[in-house]
């Protein structure tokens, strides 16, 4: 259909376009990422076990976090494995966000499954949370030791609070491979 209302931009690549209505740097450079891909990254949210939310707002969601990756042309999906009981095998990362509920045996052993299937898996864990995932951690070899930890280099990064942990440096990890 092309540009229809002035100031929109249309750019083409590889058979695919994308339409911007607002021209900016960031809008520029994140279709042009969406568009070099091959094809859509897709990241599963865990929900119905009382998860961080990838679109909420609340203090401890994550929809700052949602929306970067919705920017970047990564596609954000709530997945609950009550209604789907299998993670789709399209999923390239999926984020468990410390479930509040212990989750039930049969989506438990999901995950398990979904790991050994060579998914890539985020997982956020908060200390003496009883999550049901025991089968999890020992799949992974993860031992949650008990303790906090505390930093107060954060500051430097406009943190106030210790517990929470900035890391500005990381080895390459292959769950973000392609991303």
């Amino acid at each position: 259909a092309g540009v229809q209302i002035d100031g929109e931009l249309e750019l083409r690549f590889n058979g695919r376009s994308e339409r911007l209505k607002e021209l900016s740097e960031s809008a520029l450079s994140s279709a042009l990422l969406r568009l070099s891909r091959a094809r859509e990254r897709l990241v599963a949210f865990l929900e119905g076990e009382g998860e961080r939310k990838p679109d909420g707002v609340a203090n401890a969601d994550l929809g700052q976090f949602g929306e970067t990756l919705r920017q970047r042309g990564i596609r954000v999906l709530n997945l609950a494995l009550s209604t789907t009981p299998r993670v789709p095998d399209n999923v390239d990362l999926l984020v468990i966000a410390n479930p509040r509920v212990a989750l039930p045996g049969p989506a438990a052993l999901e995950l398990v499954d979904y790991v050994e299937r060579g998914g890539n898996l985020l997982w956020f864990i908060e200390p003496g949370e009883d999550n049901g995932l025991d089968a999890l951690a020992e799949a992974l070899s993860i031992r949650v030791l008990p303790g906090v930890i505390v930093d107060g280099a954060g500051q430097a990064f406009g943190i106030q609070d210790p517990s929470f942990v900035a890391v500005n440096r990381y080895p390459a990890q292959p769950a973000l491979a392609g991303f």
